[in-house]
């Protein structure tokens, strides 16, 4: 949130979700942050995983934030909401829970003259759109207490995304002809995974096929 009488960030969130996906954004100029509450306006969310599906932890982000390094992550939400309120409740804490972050690919292999094969070995790689993010930690005003940041930027352009393979496996399909891949990160539109597959024998009987992309 923009505060223009000052000409400053009013509110600035950034935190780690739970084990449970969940997290709570607190505005630091109130004190204790655990009982403050957001103020009524509008905001603009996006958030970050990592491509290979392990959760970061603060001590990872820290590092990054105290050598400057940038972090390559992969948008998997982005989303606007507002708060509206006309009665201060201190104790009010709003909390928004992330999910469906992770997903699987099934993938069925159809010979044009068989309809769905079993017995087919292949192996398969997905990649993700991994994008440069830097946090840094910026002075905070007198008023505020405890830590802001500044995340840059909010969200990257895919033309400065590069792909990175985040899962790989291989195995053979089930008797309808389908093998469903080990899980994977959702990113948001306009960002997609690329699932490359190649099919390797059927019931033992090398096949020279082309890698199809998906």
């Amino acid at each position: 949130m923009f505060d223009q009488p000052t000409m400053g960030n009013e509110f600035l969130g950034f935190n780690v979700t739970g084990t449970d996906g969940s997290i709570t954004p607190v505005d630091y100029r109130i004190y204790p942050p655990a009982t403050s509450q957001l103020p009524p306006t509008n905001y603009y969310l996006v958030a970050y995983y990592a491509a290979n599906g392990t959760p970061l932890t603060w001590q990872e982000i820290q590092q990054a934030i105290s050598s400057h390094s940038t972090l390559y992550l992969v948008p998997v939400f982005e989303n606007t909401f507002s708060i509206q309120r006309t009665v201060t409740a201190t104790e009010a804490i709003e909390s928004f829970t992330l999910s469906n972050i992770l997903t699987t690919a099934n993938i069925v292999v159809v010979l044009s003259s068989f309809g769905p094969a079993p017995g087919v070995t292949l192996s398969y790689s997905v990649s993700e759109p991994e994008c440069p993010v830097t946090i840094t930690a910026i002075s905070p005003a007198s008023t505020i207490v405890g830590y802001t940041y500044s995340v840059t930027p909010l969200m990257p352009s895919p033309s400065v995304c590069k792909p990175v393979t985040a899962v790989t496996g291989s195995g053979t399909t089930n008797a309808q002809g389908q093998i469903t891949t080990t899980t994977f990160v959702t990113p948001v539109a306009p960002f997609a995974a690329q699932v490359t597959i190649t099919v390797q024998s059927w019931k033992g009987i090398p096949l020279a096929t082309p890698t199809p992309t998906t």
